[in-house]
């Protein structure tokens, strides 16, 4: 990274973006100009291995909510549980080992530690970026970075419609130095595969029971700058409503099923921060405040006629951070520090208030050659509780992660790369108070996760085609599970359990033979062992195949058809016994046609179809994902 300095974009396709500098030679995603120098987050991204979305893969997507955009980033995977949040999982790891940020906001819930992808929305989204391994100043064992950014057009408008009920628009109007976006998202249901034989709560005419979605989403962004400093700010405000699918192979006469409904989940998401240049260094510092309000209405039964409880969860997240970096010739030196402030307040029969004080600091360091690069960093993190409701205070947890790496350029078009890193977790104050839910017991003795991994590279980078190969290695210690009370079926208790061991490889490949085709392949292969005899790690696909052609010309027809398929997975039954989910291909496709008037001007009209073979696919049981969705639209710009 060129620290002190206005740092450059890279305008590359995720597997260019994976293979080549940013992976093993620890550039930085920021940008040159103005509108993007303002996101806080080139020290942080330095030497850290990266996947990448950029702005076309994005629009390629047509995404309408965060789900669809993490879903499509290489080595990872999600599935919607029975809470109905859609979660993430990168290299089969939990979904709590990923910390999101969304311009350098944390979006990890408060309580949980999760974050639920499919309510959030999608407008303005120029790129999205996994690190397997983390990066210094996030923490965490991996993390998901979500950009926003400066549209180029002037006004956007965009409709769309399809089957069950689907409907979305967005309106963005943009100016030099910020942007205001509007978006809407509804559908009555959606599609069950028609080989979906769920044996309850399966609605007649291949509908799922009770996925009705409806969402508003308002976004605003703006920047100044100068010379050798930048400012910028966003808020995002997303109001959201939806059924909660019931998990159907449940028997209701013999087990709790939930029979919910979200009348309520919206959030309010606010980033301000700055850099400056100043005798040599960059001083960077960034403010943020995230809230959550969600209730959930608790039926009797499928019919949701009947309503037995209602709970809430208020949620809050407020932090600061700053950093400072600067370069000595070849070396570079960055150090840092974050303190946030998490608070939940639950409301069902009584109110409890839980809250804890995060603090962290980190120091990171490079070295590089004419040939080689080379890095290390070190983090800490500890937590102290302030309130925890009505039970007693769990003691202050600490956890210490490292980090290193090392890249060679061994010829014009070949890199080879090494790392190794000791990573961590805390626990969510939902594992530590679980007790307040009425279905866990606490326990004192829970303790962070630890997590140890290393991986070697090798890229092949040329005009057209850039080849990569990252095979990995992975062993996960005290990691945090449940296990069901003596005496007691419906009580459980958070345990730290052996660890997972895993071996894998990833693999990605980017063919540009065209100005306007464009193909890309990406594979995920995992072997995951848990260390405990009998055990298995729940639905963590073992396969990840996606590929994709597209053609698109500035103007006329152009096409895509993207292929993604799911290996075979585990999931865990009623009875708790495994029970094999089985591997699923699914493909989607496109055509589009272009009329263009100018520059960044122009109209689009499409028709898509997302699973257009009608393939079942089962990420866990009883919660299959959609069917077929047919849907089409029209996209209008004005520069």
């Amino acid at each position: 990274m060129r620290r002190g300095r206005p740092v450059r974009t890279f305008r590359l396709s995720k597997s260019a973006c994976a293979v080549s500098a940013l992976l093993l030679q620890g550039a930085v995603l920021a940008a040159e100009t103005p509108d993007d120098l303002m996101v806080v987050r080139g020290e942080k991204l330095a030497h850290a291995p990266v996947l990448l979305l950029d702005g076309e893969d994005v629009q390629a997507l047509r995404p309408r909510s965060l789900k669809a955009i993490v879903e499509a980033l290489p080595q990872t995977s999600i599935s919607v549980n029975s809470r109905g949040e859609a979660v993430a999982s990168i290299r089969g790891r939990s979904e709590r080992e990923t910390s999101v940020t969304l311009n350098g906001v944390p979006l990890n819930d408060p309580w949980d530690g999760r974050v639920d992808f499919a309510p959030l929305p999608a407008a303005l989204i120029s790129s999205a970026a996994s690190y397997p391994r983390g990066h210094a100043a996030i923490g965490s064992a991996s993390s998901v970075e979500l950009t926003l950014s400066q549209p180029s057009e002037a006004l956007l408008v965009e409709a769309e419609g399809g089957t069950r009920g689907y409907r979305a628009g967005e309106l963005v109007l943009g100016r030099r130095n910020g942007a205001l976006a509007l978006s809407r998202l509804s559908r009555n249901s959606f599609p069950l595969s028609a080989d979906a034989d769920l044996p309850f709560y399966q609605d007649e005419g291949e509908r799922r029971t009770n996925s009705d979605l409806e969402r508003n989403a308002l976004l605003g962004l703006g920047s100044v700058a100068g010379k050798e400093w930048s400012a910028s700010g966003f808020v995002l405000a997303s109001f959201a409503r939806y059924g909660v699918p019931p998990e159907g192979h449940i028997n209701p006469d013999i087990s709790q099923v939930r029979y919910w409904r979200v009348p309520e989940d919206d959030r309010i998401v606010a980033g301000m921060g700055g850099s400056r240049l100043l005798a040599g260094a960059r001083l960077d510092g960034q403010a943020w405040h995230h809230s959550r309000q969600r209730s959930i209405e608790a039926f009797t039964d499928e019919t949701y006629a009947e309503l037995a409880e209602t709970s809430e969860n208020r949620s809050r997240s407020t932090g600061i951070r700053s950093s400072g970096s600067r370069r000595f010739g070849a070396a570079s030196v960055s150090v840092g520090g974050e303190l946030r402030e998490d608070a939940v307040r639950l409301v069902s029969d009584g109110r409890e208030t839980f809250e804890r004080r995060t603090q962290a600091v980190w120091a990171d360091a490079g070295l590089g050659g004419a040939r080689w690069s080379g890095d290390a960093s070190v983090r800490w993190e500890g937590f102290t509780t302030t309130r925890s409701g009505d039970r007693e205070r769990a003691p202050d947890q600490k956890v210490v992660s490292l980090r290193t790496s090392l890249n060679y350029q061994a010829g014009a078009n070949w890199t080879l790369s090494a790392g190794a890193a000791k990573l961590g977790r805390l626990p969510s104050q939902r594992e530590l108070y679980g007790e307040a839910l009425g279905r866990f017991v606490i326990n004192p003795d829970l303790r962070a996760e630890r997590r140890y991994m290393v991986e070697a590279g090798v890229v092949r980078t040329g005009r057209q085609l850039r080849v990569s190969l990252t095979p990995f290695a992975e062993w996960s210690d005290r990691t945090i599970g449940q296990r069901a009370v003596r005496g007691s079926p419906s009580q459980r208790m958070r345990i730290n359990e052996g660890g997972i061991r895993t071996l894998g490889v990833g693999g990605l490949l980017s063919w540009s033979p065209g100005a306007a085709w464009a193909a890309d392949l990406t594979g995920t292969f995992l072997d995951l062992r848990p260390q405990e005899a009998g055990e298995f790690v729940e639905e963590r696909p073992e396969v990840l195949l996606r590929g994709q052609l597209s053609y698109r010309p500035e103007h006329s027809v152009g096409g895509l058809v993207r292929i993604q398929h799911r290996g075979r997975a585990w999931s865990r039954d009623d009875a708790g016994d495994a029970v094999p989910l089985p591997p699923a291909t699914t493909v989607d496709a496109e055509v589009s046609y272009r009329l263009g008037e100018g520059p960044g001007s122009g109209a689009e009209i499409y028709l898509r179809a997302d699973n257009i073979f009608d393939a079942l696919v089962l990420p866990q049981i009883g919660l299959p994902a959609p069917g077929r969705v047919i849907r089409g639209g029209v996209r209008l710009s004005l520069s």
